[in-house]
């Protein structure tokens, strides 16, 4: 028999074995009570060796003694009836009291106490030996950890306070977690995912929610549906094949739950569709919970998507689930676990728990619980102050020095990212395989986090599950327990079995407690490993440590960019000897990027100038808050892949494509390094929204090096305005990393080695080549004057400063120039512009003579005016051009009044006179007039046009010899809501229009739009087609009913139900289309023979095989005419 000090010893094993394991919470307590309980059950008491018996000394009992009627002692003080009761006053057992259940209304005092059953007492008991109860376990737990507690009660009220709860705990269908809570009438609530009872289940009321679709709570997700049809497949695997009530929203990966009440218990599931057949879903047998069959009746609610993160958003409303009503909005459901899951909960939140948050400050009351918050308007905090209040800084400067005098006016917001920083270092990788890992560095070493929580997580990825030696993902570090040998395995770790999915996606969390007893080592790092069977596809990217026991989404380290943003306005004036300049600045910088406004002017006692730009700093250190590597190593160099990213529209999402000169990145045939080559794309896109925002889109900069000539790396970039969706084409043989910035989750970036199809259908396909992306432009303007002179200018400049394009006023007492200059088309790659892009750099701008500039403008000065131009136009005031002059001198105008004209050619639109008589031998244009008629032989340029309108017009050889297209015509028409040509004839022979091609290939006619063709009553139909309707008799006669096509000559009836009906065609190139008519059964009939003069047709009827009936025939085809 195992002694106490064994037993105490034993649960000090105990309690150390789960230290290891980095698990001590509420629940391992419970187990440990529970594993004690057991173990004093084994405990074997020793046999009553003696017991004595007096009346008046003591005697000694070889036998038993049996006493039928009970036991008296003294005056009733103390008696066992008959039944084995026993009433005592007290208890005194100097060696041991035992009994299955010991009521005390006194004291009792024993040596040992040994109780199997409930001890009730109303006093003290005193123990002068061993106790084996619970109590003394708990006061030896207290004297081995060094507790404030006594009893078993006494230790669960230190424990549980007013709830037993799990670290993250969200109440209701769409929450997760589990807590044990005192509620505020005194009730004790337990709210739990799933409840296994051994034995029996008592319950006084059970309140049993059904959440559908439709009523209750309701879920609002991409698809429901009622089960109408329940069967199963053959073979292996099984699945059960779920017809589906009206329309089938399902689609492949769908995660369907049903969850009711029938029959007095809980029918629940929660499975993934495997696919979809028009009215009918496919789920395998085997991923429903042991004992579950799916029904005729069941309500489905579609909640996730294990693959299209497009299909897996939640909306959950419930007013009746607990009394607490709330919205809940989910996103990001990719398996039947809503850990982590919800991004938004309004309404009530008395329940919730979360770490995140001081255990005074739990969410509670009503209000809004969400991982990001976007506010408008005033934001009133609780100590009165608006956020404007709390947060700004505002200072006024007054300086005075010898010689300038200096006021400014400056308000500064500081902003810092929010969130847990990550510990782990350059953690934006992957790595792929069956059996791989690699070594992550981090910025803090572990012992010095000690004693504290920290939530491990990284991304996952997988397809064809092979289970393996260990089957496993995770991060790991071995520590050395501090003097022993023994380690400490710090980490966490995703398990698979054999019920895990054959494929998934998504972010594993896990959250630990650092011993407090590991040596004061140098470990700073941790593996990242991948171990699971061959044949896995297996892909883990973005490891992420942090302090605390809430996730957050990844982000890189602060050691790896800086993260401290800040915004700041600045009015200055500053005096200087001869010199005052007021300036007035708003400025945001990010992580060395610089972005903003600036105006300033400067004036001396010669010259005034002033500049408003926009300041423009681009550094490549910018913070990258979701990265992901994106592997196309291997794929065709020549080809150009779909990279898609989800951007939203509520803002412009920047986003960076990067790859460096770095061999390890892959080396395709296109660079020309050793490492590679090197490329980056930085833009900034908002989201169009199906039209709903402005689609806008800033390339900040493109450059490639590297590479052989010509080559491109991404192409077509755009958008899928239906879904937001940025798209480009990329091209294959390295990785690149793709930057997300003002996101926080790497899941929106996605890349594809097929044509990409987006959620409304639009298709992005793989591409051979495509358009590379160009900088957009900067502006800035400028007003520089002068005792003698003021010029103003307007300049269009890249990303580099350099100008594109400028417009230029120059004032002076004797002079003015207004121009244009502008890049030439050769001189676009060349420009030799080195004005500064910074607003505060007003002087040293490129005057209009700039190289590879071209200027246009007007120069007046002394009695003379100069135009430079290519083209000079003039309009009128409704924009109407009148008159035009090129670049060769050439003048056209619609009216010219001179008394005189000289030139070597005149052309004229339109030549006003009384009269004008032209005979024969004059030309008009490419006309001769011969013989009173207009005539053209051989002149391609003999042409009429008669254009009334855009929409009105008769055009005849309007292209002459130069035809663009083999339906160039030589005459158009159009004339919009009257008819384009009318073409009547009366007769009995000849025809209204007549085409004919018989040039091979030639087309006789090409129609399109709504076409109406009517045959009036006697009239003929000839067209191929459908050729004719023949109604054939029972007895073996044809009738034709109508069409011109064809002719059914005649018809016979040759064996029961079998007719021949004979026909006019003379070729094969026709079909036979059989309508069985009422009155004669289910019939239907086929064509058995089909020849160039006849054809046969069988009826059949559906029960008693071929019958004898009339039928109707419908012949289409080539027609004989």
């Amino acid at each position: 028999m195992a002694d106490q000090q064994q037993i105490i010893d034993e649960l000090i094993d105990y309690i150390d074995k789960a230290v290891l394991k980095h698990s001590v919470s509420n629940r391992h307590v419970a187990e440990v009570l529970s594993w004690l309980n057991e173990e004093l059950k084994k405990i074997n008491t020793e046999a009553l060796k003696k017991m004595f018996l007096s009346k008046n000394q003591r005697d000694e009992a070889k036998e038993t003694i049996t006493f039928l009627k009970g036991l008296l002692v003294s005056d009733n003080l103390a008696s066992i009836n008959e039944q084995g009761d026993a009433e005592v006053q007290n208890i005194i057992a100097h060696i041991k009291a035992k009994a299955t259940t010991l009521e005390v209304t006194g004291s009792a005092n024993v040596g040992t106490l040994h109780s199997e059953g409930n001890i009730s007492t109303g006093a003290d008991i005193w123990v002068k030996g061993d106790t084996h109860t619970l109590n003394l376990l708990v006061q030896a737990l207290a004297k081995t950890y060094d507790l404030n507690v006594e009893h078993v009660a006494t230790l669960f009220q230190t424990i549980v306070k007013d709830y037993i709860s799990s670290e993250r705990f969200i109440p209701g269908l769409m929450g997760e977690g589990m807590k044990l809570y005192k509620a505020i009438n005194g009730d004790w609530n337990l709210e739990i995912d799933n409840a296994v009872v051994r034995k029996a289940m008592t319950i006084f009321e059970l309140i049993i929610s059904k959440v559908r679709a439709v009523n209750g709570g309701l879920v609002i997700s991409s698809a429901n549906g009622r089960v109408k049809s329940v069967s199963e497949t053959s073979g292996d695997p099984v699945y059960y094949v779920l017809g589906i009530e009206g329309d089938m929203m399902f689609v492949a990966d769908d995660l369907v739950r049903c969850q009711v009440y029938t029959s007095g218990h809980v029918k629940y599931y929660w499975v993934p569709v495997a696919s979809v057949n028009d009215d009918s879903i496919l789920i395998l047998k085997s991923v429903f919970p042991n004992g579950t069959v799916p029904a005729v009746g069941d309500d489905l609610v579609q909640m996730g998507n294990l693959t299209n993160p497009n299909r897996q958003g939640i909306l959950y409303l419930t007013a009746s689930e607990d009394g607490k009503p709330r919205i809940s909005v989910l996103d990001g459901v990719n398996s039947t676990s809503l850990a982590g899951k919800s991004k938004v909960i309004l309404g009530c939140l008395d329940g919730m728990t979360d770490t995140d948050f001081p255990a005074d400050l739990q969410p509670s009351g009503y209000g809004l619980y969400a991982m990001n918050c976007f506010l408008k308007g005033i934001f009133i905090l609780r100590n009165g102050k608006s956020i404007e209040q709390e947060f700004s800084n505002i200072a006024t400067e007054l300086s005075a020095i010898p010689g300038k005098i200096e006021l400014s006016v400056t308000t500064e917001l500081n902003k810092r990212v929010i969130g847990g920083a990550n510990l782990c270092l350059k953690s934006g990788v992957c790595i792929t395989g069956v059996e791989n890992h690699l070594r992550i560095n981090m910025s803090k070493y572990w012992r010095d986090l000690r004693g504290k929580k920290v939530t491990l997580s990284f991304d996952y990825e997988y397809s064809n599950l092979v289970l393996g030696r260990n089957s496993r993902i995770g991060l790991e570090e071995g520590v050395l327990k501090d003097g022993t040998s023994n380690y400490y395995y710090i980490g966490a770790w995703k398990y698979f079995d054999s019920t895990s999915l054959k494929a998934g996606t998504g972010r594993f969390v896990h959250t630990i407690t650092v011993p407090n007893d590991i040596v004061n080592a140098q470990n700073i790092g941790i593996g990242f490993y991948i171990q699971v069977g061959d044949g896995t596809t297996m892909k883990i990217c973005n490891p992420q440590i942090e302090i605390g026991d809430t996730a957050t989404e990844w982000k890189p380290a602060p050691e790896d960019g800086i993260i401290e943003s800040k915004e700041y306005t600045n009015s200055q004036i500053s005096v200087v000897e001869g010199k005052i300049t007021s300036t007035v600045e708003k400025i945001n910088t990010v992580a060395g990027r610089v972005t903003g406004l600036a105006s300033r002017v400067e004036q001396t006692e010669k010259s005034i100038t002033s500049v408003v730009g926009r300041v423009d700093v681009l550094d490549k250190t910018a913070v990258r808050v979701a990265t992901k590597v994106i592997d196309l190593v291997g794929w065709d160099n020549n080809k150009f892949y779909p990279l898609v990213i989800n951007i939203g529209q509520n803002h412009k999402r920047k986003i960076e494509i990067d790859r460096p000169l770095d061999g390890a990145l892959g080396k395709p045939s296109y660079s020309t390094h050793d490492g590679g080559f090197s490329m980056n794309l930085t833009f900034e896109m908002s989201g169009s929204g199906w039209g709903s925002s402005v689609k806008t889109t800033n390339i900040f900069d493109y450059y490639k090096a590297w590479t052989s000539t010509g080559a491109k790396i991404v192409v077509d970039l755009g958008q899928i305005t239906e879904s937001s969706q940025c798209v480009m084409g990329i091209r294959g043989g390295s990785k690149y990393y793709v930057c997300l910035h003002d996101e926080g989750n790497a899941d929106n970036i996605h890349y594809y080695q097929t044509d990409y199809t987006a959620p409304y259908g639009q298709k992005f396909p793989v591409r051979t080549d495509g358009t590379e992306p160009v900088r957009t432009y900067g502006y800035y303007t400028e007003i520089k004057q002068t005792q003698e002179s003021i010029a103003l200018t307007a300049n269009k400049v890249d990303d580099q400063g350099r100008r594109l394009s400028a417009a230029e006023l120059t004032l002076s007492s004797d002079h003015a120039k207004l121009s244009v200059v502008e890049q030439t088309a050769n001189s676009a790659n060349s420009l030799a512009g080195t004005a500064n892009n910074k607003a505060e750099a007003a002087d040293g701008r490129v005057t209009a003579t700039q190289n590879g500039l071209v200027e246009t403008g007007i120069n007046i000065t002394s009695r003379k005016i100069i135009l430079k131009a290519d083209n000079l136009l003039f309009q009128n005031n409704t924009g109407q051009q009148t008159a035009a002059i090129n670049a060769n001198g050439k003048l056209s105008a619609n009216v010219i009044e001179a008394a005189e004209v000289v030139a070597q050619a005149f052309s004229a639109q339109r030549i006003t006179t009384g009269n004008l008589t032209v005979t024969d031998g004059a030309k008009i244009g490419a006309w001769n007039i011969s013989g009173g008629s207009l005539v053209s032989a051989s002149n391609s340029q003999a042409k009429i046009l008669l254009n009334m309108s855009g929409n009105k017009f008769l055009r005849i050889n309007e292209e002459g010899d130069s035809p663009t297209t083999s339906r160039t015509a030589l005459m158009s028409i159009r004339n919009d809501n009257y008819s384009g040509l009318s073409i009547e004839s009366y007769g009995s022979s000849g025809f209204a229009l007549r085409c004919l091609a018989n040039a091979g290939t030639a087309n006789s006619i090409e129609s399109y739009g709504s076409h109406i063709f009517a045959q009036r009553g006697g009239e003929k139909w000839n067209a191929p087609g459908m050729l004719c309707i023949g109604y054939v008799y029972q007895a073996g006669t044809v009738t034709n009913e109508w069409g011109n096509g064809c002719t059914l000559t005649s018809a016979q009836k040759i064996a029961t139900g079998k007719y021949r009906i004979y026909h006019s065609l003379k070729h094969l190139q026709y079909a036979v289309l059989v309508q069985g008519l009422g009155g004669y059964g289910w019939v239907f009939g086929q064509v058995e023979t089909q020849n160039n003069s006849y054809f046969e047709v069988l009826m059949l009827d559906a029960n008693n095989g071929p019958r004898d009936c009339p039928f109707r025939v419908f012949v289409v085809g080539r027609n004989v005419w």
